[in-house]
């Protein structure tokens, strides 16, 4: 029998069944009681030193742990199914595995108990015991999540993007970066007033007191790029002032690809250089002829980058970043005048 417990849990209790060694068609044994004849129980954990322990049986109310209580679950709807409390010593935190036998009584089968003791539960209905996985809900998208302990000084974000006169503009997405934008924290999009918040809920935690910088994107859109903002025992407020503008027509067989280089980590990669190699069809005397192209370009401070290539043309995308490099795109352009794309480097 195989079970997984998160080490350092305390009044535990897990059930088993007992088979009866006289029955060959694998019939349980009922009656067994803590102090049956002859009926032991002890535990060994995994990379513990000396004998196994022993695990000394009292008597138990079933549903209710007591220390080394053994009581049978139902004599007569489950005859032969009981529970054990384990000793909290047995699941203590230090060690990854348990062993548990317990045997002895007659015409019992020992029963073997394998125990991994695990960092997380995966009973952890919000996380599946991964509480750091990204989480994205409309609006609002975290990178990381922090339970309550795990946070000191923690504030609310709110950060507003609008146009001079007062317009806000939805759907931007903001990424926030540590102070020297090695590690993104955090990430969120403007709804329908502007505004993008970091709010105290499992899924969109508050900051922590420090520095950050915000990096802005939304196609049509011109945003000054970082933002920088303190996080200071108080609610953070931080507008920003942007213009929507019209990209330029790159002519009617051109598309304009907007992309946003970024590394594995999150992080932005700024100096990238973006290499798409296309393949242009024509028809020539009723037979189908290629001609080859390379476009280049480099991705800015803030690792945005543009290129215009043609409309329908098979496109082969690399980004490389330093040494690294990466197939980010291999398909065709689509028939329109812009498309909006983020792409990962290896680097």
């Amino acid at each position: 029998m195989h079970l997984s417990i998160p080490a350092g849990t305390t009044s535990k209790i897990i059930s088993f069944p007992v088979y009866d060694s006289s029955s060959t068609v694998g019939v349980t044994l009922p009656g067994l009681v803590y102090n049956t004849a002859s009926l032991t129980a002890y535990y060994n954990r995994t990379g513990s030193t000396g004998s196994s322990v022993a695990i000394p049986l009292v008597t138990m109310t079933k549903g209710i742990w007591a220390n080394c209580g053994l009581v049978s679950v139902d004599n007569t709807n489950m005859p032969g199914w009981y529970e054990l409390g384990i000793p909290d010593a047995a699941i203590a935190a230090g060690c990854q595995q348990l062993q548990i036998m317990i045997r002895g009584a007659a015409n019992m089968v020992p029963v073997c108990i394998e125990i991994e003791l695990t960092a997380t539960s995966n009973q952890d209905a919000v996380r599946g015991g991964m509480s750091e996985i990204a989480t994205i809900a409309t609006g609002i998208v975290e990178i990381k999540s922090y339970t309550s302990d795990q946070r000191t000084g923690a504030q609310p974000v709110n950060i507003t993007i609008k146009t001079s006169p007062g317009a806000p503009i939805p759907g931007v997405i903001v990424d926030i970066y540590n102070s020297d934008m090695s590690i993104m924290v955090a990430k969120c999009v403007t709804d329908t007033l502007g505004v993008a918040k970091l709010q105290n809920t499992s899924y969109t935690p508050y900051l922590d007191n420090g520095s950050y910088k915000a990096v802005c994107s939304k196609l049509g859109t011109t945003i000054p790029n970082p933002t920088s903002f303190t996080v200071n025992n108080v609610q953070a407020d931080v507008p920003i002032v942007g213009a929507v503008t019209v990209p330029p027509t790159p002519g009617s067989n051109l598309c304009s690809i907007y992309g946003y280089a970024k590394r594995l980590d999150e992080s932005i990669a700024p100096g990238a250089l973006i290499i798409a190699k296309l393949a242009l069809k024509s028809f020539v005397k009723n037979s189908t002829a290629f001609s080859h192209k390379e476009v280049r370009a480099t991705s800015d401070l803030n690792g945005r980058f543009t290129i215009s290539v043609e409309r329908n043309a098979q496109i082969d995308l690399q980004i490389r970043d330093g040494q690294e490099s990466c197939l980010s795109f291999d398909g065709v352009v689509p028939n329109t005048s812009s498309v909006d794309i983020e792409v990962l480097v290896n680097g």
